[in-house]
């Protein structure tokens, strides 16, 4: 609209609407600067005259600056603090690992393929057919009639929207900003890439002078887009979780195994409703590998299943587990594409002693009912000290990093304050000849600590990384002396499993 009217207020409206985008995602920069670019391409070609591509350029930049500031409270104190939120959000330090065709890789040292395969095997195959015909449809344009690129508003509006859809790709790989939770902080870019894919079906069907041919290409086109609309409903509520046919969907677990599946959460709600509909009557305590994803479903269901539930870290009766989680035995599971999202799993006191009953008695120690944190290791808390249980244990040898944030960093050791926390890592070792379990017991400080971050890493990177909020205590109290020194009287050295 701003280019069919060339008046200051259309480009005023647009600089309205880039500045909101640009508060909504960072990379509304892109369609800053391509505006501005083009703008300067009609000056260069004197299609227009200068002082109104002046004119309509300051009333488009002054119009986005200042709603990007008037609806962003971080920049009211200061607006140069733009740029520090530009460099957090292109280096932020989120180093988790990913998942990725049945390797585990650093978000911070992704392979170049990953971009690429998320996006191919996750839009719908019509999508992405017509969306790369529009690409080519404009790079055809471009190559065959020079000039055209700023001369004819349509090949220019298409000229756009490929650079809105390859420009945040290429500030991606420049800035090498981590990518997680497969690539979810790239979504936007099927905005730009549906509205290509309009845009090839419209060039393919133009050029075509048979009526029947032309109704051919939008019937294809119209039901591939109802294959996809049928799939979303049968998937529902786990759209998120769909592959098309690129990738195999057929064998029983192989995405999971591969790719990240169900990162949100959504399905904790199914499990949580299985659990209320099996056990009418009664308080159900439960946790899951996100605790606050668990916390969230539980707010949605009516008032009567709410009260019933209490999520809780310690002495839960049920675990939801997660498709990152080894699977255990449960009472309920939910597939998609044959591939397991969820599985509930009831954690009666026998089941979840089995595990443990075989160095209790060693180590004169009773752990609670159930771990805090389920990953390659099950991690207990009890009377201030982690316990490390990994069995079975798979044969080799890994590093442990565990960093404990306190309530107030000065109670840090010297050479720690700096850091904001205190390292504890260890390392484990095992043998093919042992008994097959990994067991690492360590003290916590005497000063209170506020949450923990623990994981596994080797040369490729993190394995694995969870955290975890330890709960308040009153400081000095006779039972935290207590349970002080009976860990200091029970624990030895606390060295690692054989």
């Amino acid at each position: 609209r701003a280019w069919r009217k060339e008046t200051v207020g259309a480009f005023v409206g647009l600089g309205i609407g880039v500045g909101g985008l640009t508060n909504l995602r960072i990379m509304g920069l892109v369609v800053a600067g391509l505006v501005v670019a083009q703008r300067a391409g009609d000056w260069w070609g004197g299609r227009r005259g200068r002082g109104r591509v002046v004119r309509t350029v300051g009333a488009f930049v002054g119009a986005g600056v200042m709603t990007l500031y008037a609806v962003s409270p971080y920049l009211w104190a200061n607006p140069l603090r733009f740029g520090d939120a530009l460099t957090t959000l292109a280096h932020h330090l989120t180093v988790l690992p990913q998942c990725f065709q049945g390797e585990i890789v650093s978000s911070a040292a992704l392979p170049l393929a990953y971009l690429p395969t998320w996006f191919t095997i996750t839009t719908p195959p019509v999508v992405l057919l017509l969306g790369l015909m529009g690409m080519g449809v404009v790079v055809f344009g471009a190559v065959t009639r020079p000039g055209a690129l700023v001369r004819e508003p349509r090949l220019r509006f298409g000229g756009l929207l490929v650079a809105c859809f390859v420009g945040p790709i290429l500030a991606v790989m420049f800035f090498r900003s981590p990518i997680y939770h497969d690539w979810r902080q790239l979504y936007f870019l099927y905005v730009p890439f549906s509205l290509l894919a309009v845009y090839g079906l419209h060039g393919v069907t133009a050029g075509c002078r048979r009526r029947w041919v032309r109704a051919g290409l939008y019937g294809l086109a119209g039901g591939g887009l109802g294959v996809v609309v049928v799939e979303m409903i049968q998937l529902h509520p786990y759209q998120q979780v769909y592959f098309n046919r690129l990738v195999d969907r057929t064998t029983p677990e192989s995405l999971r195994a591969q790719y990240e599946l169900a990162y949100w959460g959504v399905q904790y709600r199914e499990g949580l409703e299985y659990l209320v509909e099996r056990y009418p009557a009664g308080p159900l305590t439960v946790f899951a590998y996100r605790g606050h994803n668990l916390s969230t479903n539980r707010a949605i269901l009516p008032r009567a299943a709410r009260e019933r539930i209490m999520v809780s870290p310690v002495g839960y009766e049920f675990y939801l587990s997660d498709p990152r989680i080894p699977l255990r035995l449960g009472l309920y599971a939910r597939k998609v594409y044959d591939n397991t999202i969820l599985t509930v799993e009831t954690m009666t006191l026998s089941e979840e002693n089995a595990a443990t009953d075989a160095y209790q008695a060693a180590h004169r120690l009773t752990v609670a009912s159930a771990p805090i944190i389920r990953a390659a290791f099950d991690i207990y808390l009890q009377d201030g000290r982690l316990v490390y249980v990994a069995e079975p244990c798979a044969a080799g040898e890994g590093r442990v990093f565990l960093h404990l944030h306190p309530v107030r960093v000065e109670d840090l050791p010297s050479h720690r304050v700096r850091s904001g926390f205190d390292n504890r890592d260890f390392y484990w070792k095992r043998s093919e000849g042992g008994e097959g379990r990994c067991l690492r017991i360590v003290r916590l400080p005497q000063y209170e600590v506020a949450w923990l971050a623990t994981g596994e890493y080797d040369e490729r990177g993190p394995l694995w990384r969870e955290t975890f909020e330890l709960p308040k205590r009153a400081r000095g109290s006779q039972a935290e002396k207590t349970a002080v020194g009976t860990a200091q009287g029970n624990l030895g050295s606390g060295e690692p499993c054989p």
